[in-house]
């Protein structure tokens, strides 16, 4: 299954690629758990369901002009598939350039993705998908 789901990102993260952060959209569980890195924190954020993934997107978007996510490498492991890549945007206010390496842990049940959880650090990324103690 995890190679049917990675074949299923590609073409998300070619359209995030692009800034169109609306795709993959239809791949999510009505009752996703969705949690994200603070840029500049280390405390995390915690969204649920599809209205709370829209929310942060409306709201962290909002923030930036151009934001992209290339994805590097997928890496399948069980029911998750964990994304490496590259995010890089221009501050909407600051106009300062941000890039910086990512990682992006899908869970999946059933065809659909019931967690979506990002990090910063490359060790916790594959501690929390299995592929490192």
């Amino acid at each position: 299954m995890s190679i049917e789901n990675v074949e299923r990102l590609r073409p998300v993260f070619r359209e995030w690629g692009r800034g169109n952060f609306t795709a993959g959209m239809d791949l999510l569980d009505e009752d996703v758990v969705f949690v994200t890195f603070i840029p500049g924190s280390a405390d995390e954020v915690t969204y649920r369901g599809l209205t709370g993934v829209a929310d942060f997107l409306r709201e962290f978007l909002g923030q930036w002009q151009n934001f992209t996510w290339t994805a590097e490498d997928f890496v399948p492991s069980g029911d998750k598939v964990l994304v490496a890549g590259h995010q890089r945007a221009r501050g909407r206010h600051s106009g300062a350039a941000v890039e910086m390496t990512a990682f992006c842990l899908w869970t999946f049940r059933e065809g659909k993705a019931v967690r979506l959880q990002f990090f910063r650090d490359k060790s916790k990324a594959l501690r929390a998908a299995g592929l490192q103690t």
